[in-house]
């Protein structure tokens, strides 16, 4: 089986992905190919960020006539619903497609698979098919990730059917920034005081193994990780404040 990425790694990259694309979208460019295939990892000294490439078939859109495109272009897997169904479509068609990079990263999956495009399109348009929707949750809940890095790619936000409440890409920027900042701080945070009282007093030994971490000199105590409580692995609704910026992404 493949090895999930670190929730560190998936935070750094869905902030930069959507950091990217909202400047597009801030350009009015509506990037119409935005797949797993075009997005590059860059080499030192900046190992690992993500680079957005390939911008054939991409489009400006007028601000003085139809601000939504039309054609059909692209990577069928990361075409949004609105596209399936052959509508008129604007930047939140881009905003689908980060939601199913974001899947994909989450899960290591696909979140729609089909044998040819009419059944693709039954699948991503109509979406209670053989109950697709429902299978996307429950994968987001089995997934290695916490809280709301899984909720992003849910069908409540980035995956969200209609354009008008699919997640703004200014609020992914903000919950993958606050995953990200708690993620790294959870790896670099100090042992606590009740920690290294119980590794050093008599007979620790029996009840807990420390060990050391050499590049930083901490210490953590396993029963310091028994006690700490698990995060839900459920699909909580978010914040009241990304609630509401939901209906202000730019269709």
């Amino acid at each position: 089986l493949a090895t999930p990425f670190a929730s560190t790694v998936v935070a750094r990259w869905m902030r930069q992905l959507a950091t990217a694309m909202a400047h597009l979208h801030e350009l009015r460019v509506l990037h119409r190919d935005l797949s797993t295939k075009n997005i590059l990892l860059s080499a030192p000294p900046c190992e690992g960020d993500i680079r957005v490439c390939d911008f054939g078939v991409a489009k400006a859109l007028s601000l003085s006539h139809s601000n939504l495109a039309s054609t059909i272009a692209g990577t069928p897997y990361y075409w949004s619903p609105e596209i399936l169904k052959g509508v008129p479509y604007g930047l939140a068609a881009d905003i689908w497609s980060v939601g199913v990079v974001a899947f994909e990263l989450l899960t290591l999956k696909r979140p729609f698979v089909a044998e040819n495009l009419p059944a693709l399109q039954l699948l991503v348009a109509n979406g209670t098919a053989n109950g697709t929707f429902t299978a996307l949750d429950q994968a987001l809940r089995a997934c290695a990730h916490p809280y709301p890095l899984a909720w992003l790619a849910s069908t409540e936000a980035l995956l969200h059917t209609d354009p008008a409440y699919r997640l703004p890409l200014a609020s992914v920027i903000e919950v993958a920034t606050a995953e990200e900042a708690e993620a790294v701080g959870a790896a670099a945070a100090p042992p606590s005081d009740a920690a290294i009282e119980a590794a050093e007093s008599p007979g620790a030994s029996d009840v807990c193994h420390a060990t050391s971490d050499a590049s930083t000199g901490s210490t953590v105590t396993a029963a310091t990780v028994a006690a700490a409580p698990p995060r839900s692995p459920t699909l909580t609704p978010p914040q009241p404040a990304l609630v509401q910026r939901r209906k202000k992404a730019v269709l």
